[in-house]
């Protein structure tokens, strides 16, 4: 399914569906190799910074990914609101 190097819009959702199936190693790996191949695209910084806020894990990373998102996409709600819960950890 994925290929040799894989495909960001793919890895992004394998990470979304490891995210919400409690599998959080597997969500920020994916959201991880989805971030290198596009490292600018902020549904990819979310991803990596909601990974690792649904795991409980890096929470400055993950603030500081959500953070890049919003600076991305500053009118997009879901950002901002994921950003404003890593903030209030």
């Amino acid at each position: 399914m994925l290929g040799e190097g894989g495909d960001a819009e793919v890895l992004k959702r394998l990470a979304l569906a490891c995210s919400n199936a409690g599998q959080h190693h597997e969500a920020i790996a994916y959201a991880d190799r989805a971030l290198l191949l596009a490292p600018r695209d902020p549904d990819m910084l979310h991803m990596a910074g909601l990974a690792r806020l649904n795991a409980g894990q890096e929470p400055e990373a993950a603030q500081r990914l959500l953070q890049r998102a919003v600076d991305a996409d500053p009118a997009n709600r879901l950002f901002r609101a994921d950003l404003a819960r890593a903030q209030a950890r």
